[in-house]
């Protein structure tokens, strides 16, 4: 926090600051430039102007109760006569600052009052991929909207190498919850700096309850989404769906399909991920997805992990199927298509070759129980 002051003489009991389950006394003394929390002196004009506080109870304090404090001392020094006030308090995000890019990322935020009374919280990313005020609407304007976040202005700074942001929260917020949304926000932005090209990231990014971040991948043998769901009540919806799930089963990597994403067709005919369409609340049933799995896939697949992700427009449905061990391959759907209806007298074994399904071969199928059956006699042989 930082004051510069003329000096008057007075004394200002702010009243209590309440954070979490602690209470806080502001008090504050304009002739001596001195700002005390319950009785300790944590600013004094004449040291510097800067002073540090404990982070996590920073971390509980909340938004509505920090602005209140900012306007108390703000206007206690400014009714003592001073006129060049300039007060904000600063804050550092991060305990064990990482290096990227040869750069020190340690994030500060730092929370100003404005000359209407608004509280605003001024932090920066760096090296965002959105260089323009459009590409920055773009990529990340929903993710605003849905958190009521406001935007009071935005600077692209040393060659759009680092973008400014102030904003405005909601005030029933915390500080740790504001810092949450902040970094989420930069992983948004930076998304290709950071590892999500994997089954298990891209659930991250999923649960986290930003979709959008996914926007711009193109499906591939790991990836699979759907405008909406699978719709699960006839024979032939469990049966795709068993079948989808069991090919990741039967890839190296495993896989992840999200419900609620709509793709388009690029020009060299990969399917890209360009909307996130939001199901209907509540039509994303967990148990009957599993259901249907239990009834058509042989084995269970092992830490399958289904999730309904509630957005501000609807829901998203996130599948994950990490890696499987190879002694549990091939994993088989009971059934089979046969003309328009699945037929009982079948199985299938799905597998992924890009964005697309494919049943193995008869032929596929054959060579597999034959080694297998020379495995078994060889093991006998030597014992």
């Amino acid at each position: 926090m930082s004051v510069n002051r003329t000096g008057t003489e007075d004394q200002w009991n702010l009243g209590e600051m309440r954070t979490g389950g602690w209470v806080y006394e502001i008090m504050v003394d304009a002739e001596g430039g001195q700002v005390s929390l319950n009785g300790e002196v944590f600013f004094d004009v004449n040291s510097g102007g800067d002073f540090e506080i404990e982070r996590d109870w920073l971390n509980e304090a909340c938004l509505s109760e920090i602005k209140k404090a900012l306007e108390g001392i703000s206007g206690a020094f400014r009714e003592s006569g001073e006129h060049s006030l300039s007060i904000s308090l600063s804050y550092f995000g991060d305990d064990d600052p990482t290096v990227r890019d040869g750069e020190l990322d340690e994030r500060a935020y730092f929370f100003d009052l404005t000359e209407s009374g608004d509280l605003v919280i001024t932090s920066a990313v760096s090296l965002p991929l959105a260089k323009t005020p459009e590409e920055f609407r773009a990529r990340v304007g929903d993710y605003f909207t849905r958190n009521h976040v406001k935007i009071v202005s935005k600077r692209f700074c040393d060659g759009s190498s680092s973008l400014e942001l102030k904003l405005s929260p909601p005030l029933h917020w915390t500080v740790s919850e504001y810092t949450g949304f902040f970094d989420i926000l930069t992983l948004i932005l930076q998304k290709s700096r950071i590892n999500f090209t994997s089954p298990s990231g891209v659930r991250t990014l999923v649960m986290a309850g930003i979709p959008e971040a996914l926007l711009g991948s193109v499906e591939n043998d790991w990836l699979d989404v759907k405008r909406q769901g699978y719709g699960i009540s006839a024979a032939s919806e469990k049966y795709e769906f068993s079948c989808d799930v069991a090919s990741f089963a039967n890839a190296e990597q495993g896989g992840v399909i999200v419900l609620g994403i709509a793709t388009e067709v690029n020009s060299s005919g990969s399917d890209v991920l360009r909307r996130v369409v939001p199901c209907r609340r509540g039509s994303l049933n967990v148990q009957t997805y599993r259901h249907a799995l239990r009834e058509r896939v042989v084995p269970p697949i092992d830490g399958l992990e289904i999730d309904v992700v509630e957005l501000a427009a609807g829901d998203v449905l996130c599948v994950y199927v990490p890696p499987q061990p190879e002694e549990l391959k091939p994993f088989l759907v009971k059934g089979a298509m046969v003309g328009s209806k699945v037929s009982g007298s079948y199985f299938s074994i799905p597998h992924r070759r890009g964005s697309d399904k494919w049943a193995m071969s008869a032929e596929s199928v054959h060579s597999m129980l034959v080694a297998a059956r020379v495995i078994l006699k060889s093991n006998s042989t030597s014992g």
